[in-house]
């Protein structure tokens, strides 16, 4: 496994000492078939009942990607957390962004750098507001590659409030939706810039233990007006078979958060967020 570059003056800060400390487990051919090999055969959650992911009764379906009825692609990631909580997750989509070091921690072979504008820095530490809003109405920008290939690219990431794309703030909180992180965007796709919509959740699953549930919806989104918008995909299968790495890069990064998160929560959260 090929690690991702840290600088000198970054391995100076205290928290160096948790990158791929305990180390990274690599998602294994076999697990990556079982994921993306082919479409799942189940019916996957359609962009129209996106809300039921906050429900108590919410059945999750298998991880991989699914051709949607409706024309759009999902692609679906539930795994395993039980060391995680919801303020952790909260303190956390935060506190990562502050410089490449922190980034790297949580997947440190494939995530390369991060820049945060000022307009973020302001909000994120607006102690006026809880954790989870100073989320809302900022954008992330992350390098990364997906599962440890050379190079990489910088998305941008557009977190919203979720209330105003078809959630309900009132259940944020409940063990159903402990933590909730949603962001419509665009992905160019044959030289056209396709809506893809994401939301991630933290919450109890069918065992009694935390799962994070981590769901795309590529060619559907949410207009001004606030009502859907889904667009029925050309070459569905090319595209999903394509895009479905983004399942095991999921996969990758909460099973290491989940082990390095506690730890990192426990020495840093009582901190400022922008202290070393």
């Amino acid at each position: 496994m090929k690690l991702v570059m840290i600088s000198k003056e970054l391995q100076k800060k205290s928290y160096y000492q948790y990158f791929n400390n305990p180390e990274l487990e690599e998602i294994s051919d076999q697990e990556i078939k079982q994921l993306i090999g082919k479409p799942q055969e189940a019916e996957g959650l359609s962009f129209k009942k996106r809300s039921i992911l906050q429900n108590q009764d919410f059945e999750d379906e298998p991880s991989g990607y699914y051709l949607l009825e409706d024309g759009g692609i999902l692609f679906s990631c539930t795994t395993e957390v039980p060391n995680l909580t919801g303020d952790m997750m909260d303190w956390w989509f935060l506190w990562h962004q502050f410089d490449a070091l922190r980034y790297a921690l949580w997947n440190p072979e494939d995530h390369k750098g991060i820049r945060i504008i000022p307009e973020n820095l302001k909000r994120f530490t607006n102690e006026k507001l809880p954790y989870n809003q100073r989320l809302w109405g900022t954008n992330s920008y992350p390098f990364e590659s997906m599962n440890g290939e050379d190079g990489g690219e910088e998305i941008e990431i557009k977190f919203v409030n979720p209330e105003t794309v078809g959630y309900d703030n009132s259940k944020i909180g409940s063990t159903a939706c402990q933590s909730i992180v949603v962001a419509p965007g665009l992905q160019e796709q044959g030289g056209h810039q396709v809506p893809i919509f994401m939301t991630e959740t933290l919450r109890q699953g069918p065992q009694g233990g935390n799962v994070w549930v981590a769901r795309w919806w590529l060619g559907c989104g949410v207009a001004e007006d606030g009502s859907d918008v889904i667009i029925d995909l050309p070459n569905r299968e090319k595209i999903a078979q394509k895009a479905a790495m983004l399942v095991v890069h999921s996969r990758k990064e909460m099973q290491h958060l989940n082990k390095v998160l506690p730890k990192l929560y426990s020495d840093y959260h009582e901190g400022a967020l922008n202290h070393d």
